[in-house]
């Protein structure tokens, strides 16, 4: 018949985890019910994802700031988060910038404006 099982081993990147068994007989199919694969029965489970590492991913791009000039040419800027998700226990971080700066232009500047 089927050995006990053994215990759990660690969670693995798809947080899933594995236990198997062992059939000790020289007629499995008799003894040993169940699908096996050479006389091991694997069972898996899902893992608490506190276990297993999460890689961050970038969040939306906020709307671009107003332009830094009144007039003429300035900058504007928006930003986003590594947090949808953020990186949990030992994930990627996100790759790639935080900020984008982009150059604006406000009508031409007049005479006499400072």
């Amino acid at each position: 018949g089927w050995s006990t099982w053994t215990d759990y081993g660690p969670c693995d990147l798809s947080c899933k985890k594995y236990r198997q068994r062992f059939c000790a007989s020289d007629d499995p199919a008799a003894d040993c019910p169940g699908k096996m694969d050479y006389g091991v029965q694997k069972e898996e489970v899902t893992c608490n994802n506190k276990e297993s590492p999460v890689d961050g991913h970038w969040g939306r791009w906020s709307s671009w700031t107003g332009c830094s000039a009144w007039c003429g040419n300035g900058n504007r800027k928006r930003t986003r988060k590594c947090d949808d998700p953020p990186p949990l226990y030992g994930g990627a971080a996100c790759a790639g910038n935080t900020t984008q700066h982009q150059a604006c232009f406000n009508h031409r500047c007049g005479l006499g404006t400072i």
